[in-house]
């Protein structure tokens, strides 16, 4: 097999995964880790500019997937932020649960 012929048959197979209901499930999921760990790096001094990520990246990722409907974004936000909430309090709870006495 040719470079050319595995970089065609992974983009149809891409392209077969991309229509699929695991495709929005998956990069929703992502995109909440993502967001999960810019909610720590907000201690830091890039405070304001990862405040100004988190809304952005949960807009303009499923924007670049195709998702043009308002309905899709609210439903996309709400999903990713839960996500992120319950990842930033398991990762603040470690991090508090990992501290010495």
């Amino acid at each position: 097999m040719t470079r050319e012929e595995v970089l065609v048959s992974l983009r149809t197979w891409f392209q077969k995964f991309r229509a699929t209901v695991w495709f929005r499930i998956t990069y929703l999921v992502l995109l909440g880790v993502i967001v999960a760990e810019l909610y720590i790096l907000t201690l830091s001094p890039l405070a304001c500019l990862v405040i100004l990520l988190m809304p952005v990246s949960t807009f303009v990722v499923p924007y670049w997937l195709g998702e043009r409907k308002l309905r899709r974004f609210a439903e996309n936000l709400v999903v990713v932020f839960l996500i992120a909430i319950v990842l930033a309090a398991a990762m603040s709870t470690g991090a508090l649960l990992a501290q010495k006495e």
